[in-house]
């Protein structure tokens, strides 16, 4: 996807196991995406992960984001946190309940 409109069309049209998102895209940024994935019945509880060169503690504490990645990464890194993403760590919160933060 190369833009924010992209991501919730396509997000729309498939079932996703998992959202990758960098902060930085044209039109909609990732927070707005990301805030209107959480604000859909179908996509509320999706792992959603940042990725980002910035420093954005603020706003992911805010929204209670499970996870982001700071770029440059390593994609051993990626790996690791994609997959405690899909086994558990990944919704930012379910059941009432506060989900791990990856770092």
């Amino acid at each position: 996807m190369g833009n924010g409109a992209e991501t919730l069309a396509f997000v729309a049209e498939v079932s996703v196991d998992l959202v990758l998102l960098d902060i930085n895209m044209p039109g909609l940024d990732g927070f707005a995406v990301y805030d209107l994935l959480r604000a859909r019945p179908e996509t509320a509880t999706v792992p959603i992960l940042f990725m980002t060169a910035g420093v954005h503690e603020a706003e992911f504490a805010r929204r209670k984001v499970c996870g982001h990645i700071k770029k440059p990464f390593d994609l051993d890194d990626l790996l690791v946190r994609v997959a405690s993403a899909l086994n558990g760590g990944g919704g930012p919160v379910r059941d009432g309940q506060s989900v791990p933060v990856i770092r």
